[in-house]
């Protein structure tokens, strides 16, 4: 099972899961491959495969090497990126003693 979700002319995975036997038989590829035809044929200009697992990227971790075996580049991911509350934003990023910076969100810069 994959499960997708599409806006605009964009798809974006969002989970897969298989049975014991699913995984016996590797089925992820044949329900990528169906997947990808699919949204082709549906007239999407592109499908966003998301990263591999955990905070910091591991090159070589099973899901990262098997979204990069379907991809033809990379892109960043943003979520949200937009301040709704300025007053509160600010206070946040002072109580963290953040220098100016471009990094968003800025009380987030050196966690990662």
């Amino acid at each position: 099972m994959l499960l997708w979700y599409v806006q605009g002319n964009v798809g974006y995975y969002h989970l897969g899961a298989y049975s014991p036997d699913g995984y016996k038989l590797n089925v992820s590829f044949a329900l990528f491959w169906t997947a990808l035809d699919y949204f082709l044929n549906a007239g999407l200009q592109w499908l966003s495969l998301g990263a591999g697992a955990g905070i910091k990227g591991d090159e070589n971790d099973g899901l990262t090497r098997f979204k990069r075996g379907w991809s033809t580049g990379v892109r960043t991911a943003y979520f949200c990126g937009r301040i709704f509350d300025s007053k509160k934003y600010q206070e946040i990023v002072a109580s963290k003693g953040v220098a100016s910076t471009k990094f968003f969100p800025a009380y987030r810069l050196g966690e990662f």
